[in-house]
């Protein structure tokens, strides 16, 4: 004012006005927005923290899920009979009806750790290409160790879930290892995005040093092409590595997002990967710039309308807009009760109710916030006092009186459900309250079973504006006698209903909103939660009241027979800690009884092949001294001593063909016999009994017995011994005391190698406790 001493007093009290008058408005409306801003803001950010938790959930129930898939792949019956077949088979295994099996690749290795199939199973081949498992690997040892693991590892640019689980047979005997493998890439943050309802971002390595590689989003542009080149900094990979949560902004497509961080870790507890949900802050944005131009509109409409109020009735306004500038400073300083009404009929008594109303609506906005924080302090309150309750019954009780009282109800009752036999949900009403009432509160209550048995069968929460008007639930809310609004919400916990809670209100009552109906519904989580913790301990006070009993007995019958001893309470102790000496030595002789049972069969197969080796040891020295009798010379006898000495270990290590294919072996053999002059009754015995140890005579056979040398196959080394004798009565004798002879000496290697795996077995015992103990 100093600056302008050639102005009339009017003007300055105009330009005083002016500013007096568009000062509160700017203030209060400042005030206004930025409260309304920082709600968004903090709206935003508990949004964003949600979807973060909830998307992680929703990785690693994938992540236990494919877990399950490798333990139920691993005790398949089909699989561990396929691995005694042959790879061949477990192709075929795997490639049988696996619609119920996630996307994934699955992959098959023996008990060397050695890979034998491997199959993709519900995908296309390019998304699992060089994400399996190579033979040997450090996955596999784990499975061949008896271990069921699930862990992130990052390979290339992508994180892959990997599963493993050990195949065993019926003697819990290790047949192989399955490695069940899903990457995290675009499809999978897809998936996620299509239950969080929000972008997903997935980033491999970021940690240690290891900088973050590019992510695999959700992100796509107007061409529907997927966004690539997003990756994270090393200096927000590690913030978000040590503080385990980071919430930044970013923008991404011209848009901007607020974007939530959290590290993966592997089953080691090592950072791999980083996951990210990504909200869009378009409405934040949006109602930032609709604030600024409502601002900067209302401050320029206010000073031109003050200036021009000012200039023509300046000598009448002095003293109403002091009054006026007086109650907006009080405004502007949160003194909502200070009077600004001025007595005036022109426009000064306008401008005085608008900024009345201006008030009012403020007033009523900071009820409004008032009413919102107590609700909110007393579902805190209720949470505590829920959660300090142990019993079911203080527990039902002090829900429904909570819920009550927050939400100002008429009728709050809360039923337990359970599963019965049918798989149908069975209701018990566990509490109830209503206004005036005591016991016949029960009998109100009942009506509404019938919402409480819809919800708990739909498992979703309802809601109805007037439920005397409604159709479908006037007569059940008539006999409740509860005509106004009503909300009910089931009382989940892991994927079950535990109860579910109904409240209803007078007809004259406020209906129940959006606010309520969320408001009800994490209460709804906190009474499962505390439903479940009291079932929990009164499982717990039971179990420890039996074990109470039990031991207040057997003290007892302690006390009565060391009685006339006189033991003093120490000696009681004693007698105690001998108690848990024997439990722990039962126990003991549990395991020492299971290790011998598992030691058992392996110990009768030694006994057995011991038993078979000595008598088919007897059986051969009885065929080699019938050998000279038989006419073979000691050059054809050294011949067949070496090819036995050189085959014998290899076949006897032979598995079994099938009957069709010995049969087939058979008859070729007793076809070679005949054409050496064998008679056809003891070609078709020695043909069998060759067929069995997996032999198979030459067909050039008795053509190339002139040719053949020592050091030939065992096959060759047969038939020249027995092409050798002079008729078909020796040879026939020759062909009998030969195939006994080789078959004496296959079994007892076979007897050998069965001693040896037997041994192997006990070994593999005797280790596996190493490793328990």
């Amino acid at each position: 004012m100093r600056r302008l001493p050639r102005l009339r007093l009017r003007h300055k009290l105009a330009v005083a006005m002016s500013v007096a008058a568009l000062l509160p408005v700017v203030v209060a409306s400042w005030v206004a927005v930025s409260v309304v801003l920082r709600s968004l803001e903090s709206g935003l950010r508990q949004d964003t923290e949600r979807q973060l938790h909830v998307g992680l959930n929703l990785l690693l129930r994938n992540v236990e899920r494919l877990g399950q898939v490798a333990v139920q792949l691993s005790t398949s019956p089909e699989l561990s009979h396929a691995m005694l077949v042959g790879p061949e088979q477990v192709e075929q295994t795997l490639a049988g009806d696996r619609s119920a099996l996630p996307s994934s690749l699955v992959q098959v290795a023996d008990d060397t750790g050695t890979i034998i199939a491997q199959r993709v199973i519900g995908g296309v081949g390019e998304r699992f290409s060089g994400l399996g498992v190579k033979s040997g690997g450090p996955v596999l040892r784990a499975g061949l160790s008896y271990e069921r693991r699930v862990t992130i590892v990052a390979v290339n640019d992508v994180l892959v879930v990997r599963a493993v689980a050990p195949i065993v047979d019926a003697s819990y005997l290790l047949e192989g290892v399955v490695v069940v493998s899903v990457p995290l890439d675009a499809g999978f943050a897809d998936k996620l995005k299509g239950a969080l309802g929000t972008d997903v971002l997935i980033f491999a390595g970021g940690a240690d040093g290891d900088p973050a590689r590019q992510a695999m989003s959700t992100f796509v542009d107007r061409f529907g092409a997927r966004v690539t080149g997003m990756s994270l900094s090393p200096a927000l990979a590690e913030q978000v590595t040590d503080d385990h949560t980071l919430f930044s902004t970013a923008t991404i497509l011209g848009r901007e997002y607020a974007l939530g961080y959290a590290p993966l870790h592997n089953i080691a507890g090592d950072v791999v990967g980083m996951f990210a949900v990504a909200a869009p802050r378009a409405p934040v944005i949006d109602a930032r710039r609709a604030a600024t131009r409502s601002l900067a509109l209302g401050a320029a409409g206010a000073f031109v309308f003050a200036l021009g109020l000012a200039g023509l009735l300046s000598r009448r306004l002095t003293q109403p807009l002091a009054r006026l500038h007086r109650g907006a400073l009080a405004i502007a300083r949160g003194d909502l009760d200070h009077e600004l009404r001025v007595k005036a009929s022109d426009e000064i008594g306008d401008l005085s109710q608008a900024f009345a109303d201006m008030t009012d609506a403020l007033k009523v906005n900071q009820r409004r916030l008032a009413a919102r924080m107590r609700e909110i302090v007393a579902l805190h309150d209720a949470g505590r006092a829920v959660s300090s309750v142990l019993d079911t019954g203080e527990v039902l009780t002090t829900i429904v009186d909570s819920v009550a009282r927050v939400f100002r109800a008429r009728l709050a009752a809360l039923w337990q459900v359970a599963l019965g036999p049918d798989g149908e949900p069975v209701l018990t009403l566990g509490a109830v309250r209503a206004d005036g009432e005591g016991d016949g509160a029960a009998a109100r209550a009942a009506s509404l079973e019938e919402i409480a048995l819809a919800v708990a069968r739909s498992r979703h929460g309802m809601r109805i504006a007037a439920a005397g008007d409604d159709p479908t639930w006037s007569m059940v809310a008539s006999g409740a006698r509860v005509s106004g609004s009503l909300i009910a919400s089931p009382l989940e916990r892991k994927g079950a209903v535990l109860g579910v809670v109904v409240v209803g209100r007078a007809a004259g009552a406020k209906a129940f909103g959006d606010a309520e109906s969320d408001l009800l519904d994490t209460f709804g989580d906190q009474a499962a939660t505390a439903i479940e913790n009291a079932g929990l301990y009164q499982r717990l006070r039971a179990f420890n009241e039996e074990l109470e009993a039990k031991v207040v007995l057997r003290t007892r019958e302690l006390t009565e027979a060391n009685g006339e001893l006189g033991r003093a309470l120490g000696e009681l102790q004693e007698t105690q800690a001998q108690l848990i000496l024997s439990e722990r030595l039962a126990g003991l002789g549990q395991l020492v009884a299971s290790v011998a049972h598992e030691i058992n069969s392996p110990s009768a197969a030694i006994r057995g092949s011991a038993d078979a080796m000595a008598d088919s040891l007897h059986a051969l020295f009885e065929h080699v001294r019938a050998l000279p009798e038989a006419g073979i010379s000691g050059t054809d006898f050294e011949r067949l001593r070496a090819a036995l000495e050189d085959s014998a270990p290899t076949v006897a290590t032979f598995r079994m063909s099938s009957p069709v294919k010995v049969r087939r072996r058979a008859k070729a053999n007793a076809a070679e016999l005949v054409a050496l002059g064998v008679p056809e009754a003891a070609a078709m015995a020695a043909g069998r009994t060759l067929a069995g140890l997996e032999i198979e005579l030459p067909e050039d056979a008795e053509a190339s017995v002139d040719e053949a040398e020592v050091g030939e196959d065992l096959a060759r080394a047969i038939c020249r011994v027995i092409a050798a004798g002079a008729d078909a009565g020796a040879r026939a004798h020759r062909a009998e005391l030969v195939s006994a002879t080789v078959t004496d000496l296959i079994q007892i290697h076979k007897s050998a190698n069965t001693i040896q795996n037997a041994i192997r077995r006990i070994q593999r015992i005797v280790g596996a406790l190493k490793s328990y103990s």
